[in-house]
């Protein structure tokens, strides 16, 4: 969850919770479909998440190297 880029993370658990209500009925090829879009979104979340989590400590590391010292 720390990882995560939310606004996908949400829909990847929207999805998810599809994938329950489609298995307790006996959906078995529907909850399938929704299992496999719910693990994309989910893995398009995390690494979303780690790519801006990166790209700022890359911007924060770069912002600290050009200033001057105290």
């Amino acid at each position: 969850m720390l990882c995560c880029f939310w606004p996908v993370g949400i829909a990847a658990f929207c999805l998810a919770q599809k994938t329950d209500k489609a298995w307790a009925k006996g959906d078995v090829q529907g909850a399938g479909a929704a299992s496999r879009r719910a693990f994309l979104l989910g893995v398009l979340a995390v690494g979303l998440g780690v790519c801006t989590y990166a790209a700022a400590l890359v911007t924060l590391a770069a912002y600290l190297a050009s200033r001057d010292p105290p």
